[in-house]
């Protein structure tokens, strides 16, 4: 489109509102165009701008999660990758050990699972008593990860609200289209009948947004 939206929107509602100036009203319902047909218009015109605001709400929305998201990402991850490096460390002669706490590499996996295996490593941990009794001797205390774990849930509950907002933008972009689209395709028709009411009356028409050959 090489409008943009905002300009389009302008030229359909000149054309809809002044189809109901009483010069060109009785020319354009000579093609059909009654107050019926302008009706209809000017509830689609008004049903685009209400998805308009609802979209750039939807959209406000979802930048407002990510932001309180990533926010709090990146706290979260740090103390979560000290405690993981401090907690191989003090399992290295152990292989079973760190079998069971499953220091596999997470720059692999996608964010979510990324999340989720943190909760998993700090669910196995807790149930090591050994490791959680030297992990004290180094101010690692049971009370810290279990703060530790619940600011990881927390982060996974932040990222799925932003997940939900995404969606709900894209849904509401796609509404604003299917509306939009159907705006159009309504001004198309209408500038044709009036462009067929007033050919004779070239002024009016350039009232409507209707460009005319001179």
């Amino acid at each position: 489109m090489s409008k943009s939206i905002n300009s389009k929107l302008e030229s359909f509602r000149a054309l809809i509102f002044n189809c109901r100036n009483e010069d060109i009203a009785p020319e354009l319902a000579t093609q059909g165009v009654d107050a019926e047909f302008l009706d209809e218009g000017e509830a689609r015109y008004h049903e685009v701008m209400r998805l308009m605001e609802l979209q750039k709400k939807e959209y406000h929305e979802e930048r407002e999660a990510y932001d309180i998201y990533f926010a709090k990402k990146d706290d979260v991850e740090k103390a979560f990758q000290n405690t993981r490096d401090l907690a191989r460390e003090l399992s290295t002669n152990d292989p079973d050990l760190q079998n069971r706490l499953k220091f596999s590499p997470m720059s692999r996996l996608p964010l979510g699972d990324w999340i989720q295996a943190g909760i998993d490593f700090y669910d196995s941990l807790l149930r090591e008593s050994a490791l959680l009794q030297r992990l004290e001797r180094f101010r690692v205390s049971q009370e810290r990860l279990n703060q530790e774990k619940q600011e990881l849930e927390e982060l996974r509950q932040l990222r799925t609200k932003a997940l939900v907002e995404k969606g709900q933008a894209q849904e509401a972009t796609r509404l604003r289209n299917q509306k939009l689209e159907e705006l159009e395709d309504y001004c198309r028709l209408l500038k044709t009948l009036a462009g067929l009411a007033l050919q004779h009356r070239p002024q009016l028409m350039e009232s409507l947004g209707i460009l005319v050959r001179s």
